[in-house]
């Protein structure tokens, strides 16, 4: 067996190791820019869904408060139309898939989580390709 032979497997062996290297910084990359990316569209839907809650929460509590007493349920809506309103607002926003949109960058990372636990790497806060 010649050494330059030998050397030559080494060398291929090397240059995978380098070429998986740069294609796992490539991917780490990627999967940053990907996530900052969702996190800036998440953040107006965190916002909608911060801001419809508070609203919810002040026209339930007063209608809470409310000591008046009502002939009819139709009066007490139309009195409370405010409270009606952000319910059904959040009930449309439920049914638009808020909650998954509010969550997207979470969710991303989960999913290549489990991708990488098939090849037996792990993807954490902590770079380990620099």
């Amino acid at each position: 067996m010649e050494p330059s032979s030998a050397l030559s497997g080494i060398n291929v062996t090397v240059r995978m190791n380098k070429q998986q290297t740069e294609d796992l910084k490539a991917f780490e990359n990627r999967l940053i820019e990907c996530v900052t990316y969702v996190s800036k569209i998440t953040l107006k839907w965190r916002v909608l869904l911060i801001c419809a809650t508070v609203s919810a929460m002040m026209s339930l509590w007063s209608w809470i408060r409310d000591g008046s007493s009502y002939s009819s349920y139709l009066e007490m809506l139309y009195t409370h139309w405010w409270m009606m309103a952000n319910l059904f607002f959040m009930l449309l926003l439920y049914r638009l898939g808020t909650c998954d949109k509010y969550n997207a960058s979470k969710l991303i990372i989960r999913r290549c989580k489990s991708v990488l636990q098939d090849y037996n790497m792990s993807c954490d806060n902590v770079s380990a390709t620099k």
